[in-house]
């Protein structure tokens, strides 16, 4: 009755509610036939208190409203008793419980963008430095964006920030940018970078399948 009231707008919550009452009913009668209850006497007795309440104020009253009472005096009198759950249909249900807590909380963990991106490079972890950097705004805005990323030297041309940062770590998108200001997406740079001489003499010294590698 508080999920009612709280979402009492939502036509499920209220499906839900009326099917719990009659459940919850049927449950009771079962209860009373299971113990040895006479149907008819049983059966009378929900009949008179209903006499007496033509319609209750209350759905929370089991045996004075809620579900059909025709449907009601009828299960009664042909002595319906649910079977017990077994062992099994009990973890079953126990299983299904939580597959249906479990599986939208799984889904929706698999589908949250990246918060923290490490700060190294995709290839082998290790973090690349320039000995050189100049980062100046794009001279001509107007004209598509160029990179060129060897060991040794960096240029970009005309790219954003945003840019930059889905070619750095393979990011697809721009929504797994959490909290990024709008200039990110806006403003366009020239980058150019290069390594010091020790690191490009060491590269050049390298074979082709090291190069390819690095």
């Amino acid at each position: 009755m508080v999920i009612e009231a709280a979402l009492w707008f939502h036509p499920v919550v209220w499906w839900i509610g009326a099917r719990l009452v009659e459940e919850r009913e049927r449950a009771c009668d079962e209860a009373v036939l299971s113990l040895g209850g006479e149907p008819r006497d049983y059966a009378d007795a929900i009949v008179s208190v209903c006499k007496l309440y033509v319609e209750f104020p209350l759905t929370c009253a089991s045996g004075i409203s809620g579900a059909d009472l025709k449907k009601r005096i009828v299960r009664i009198m042909a002595r319906h008793v649910g079977l017990r759950m077994s062992l099994g249909r009990k973890l079953s249900l126990i299983a299904a419980r939580w597959l249906t807590v479990a599986v939208p909380v799984i889904v929706g963990w698999g589908q949250l963008p990246p918060s923290v991106v490490p700060l190294l490079h995709p290839k082998d972890g290790v973090r690349h430095a320039f000995e050189v950097a100049t980062i100046k705004p794009a001279l001509h805005t107007g004209l598509p964006w160029q990179i060129r990323d060897l060991p040794a030297h960096f240029t970009a041309t005309n790219m954003t920030v945003s840019d930059l940062v889905k070619y750095a770590y393979g990011i697809k998108s721009d929504a797994h940018l959490v909290d990024a200001p709008g200039w990110l997406l806006t403003e366009r740079f020239d980058i150019q970078a290069k390594a010091s001489d020790a690191e490009i003499a060491t590269y050049d010294k390298l074979g082709i399948e090291e190069k390819m590698n690095v």
